[in-house]
């Protein structure tokens, strides 16, 4: 299925210092295997890494999606900062230098 509902895996009382999503994404994430974890909070990814899960954020996505051609990520970005969602300008520029180096090579 492209989704389904899962309980809470157990609780893991060495993820306390995060949030309640963070924690519940990453037990869930080791619980189920998953091939990557989308994750943004920095200190959640950190803790994924340490527990060798694959992560990507919100922007990596969008830039997954540009790439397949599904949208467009200046609009995508442009659109997503309008929300009260914060995204670091360090992490657009990186993520539009990877662009460029994808569309140079292509």
């Amino acid at each position: 299925a492209w989704c389904e509902i899962r309980p809470d895996p157990p609780a893991d009382p060495s993820l306390a210092f995060l949030d309640p999503g963070e924690r519940a994404a990453i037990r869930l994430a080791m619980a189920v295997h998953a091939d990557r974890l989308l994750i943004d909070e920095m200190e959640g990814r950190a803790e994924a890494r340490r527990r060798h899960l694959l992560v990507t954020g919100t922007v990596g996505v969008l830039a997954s999606a540009h790439l397949a051609g599904l949208l467009d990520f200046e609009q995508a970005v442009a659109r997503l900062r309008e929300t009260n969602f914060y995204i670091a300008d360090e992490v657009i520029a990186a993520v539009r230098q990877d662009l460029a180096g994808v569309k140079g090579r292509g």
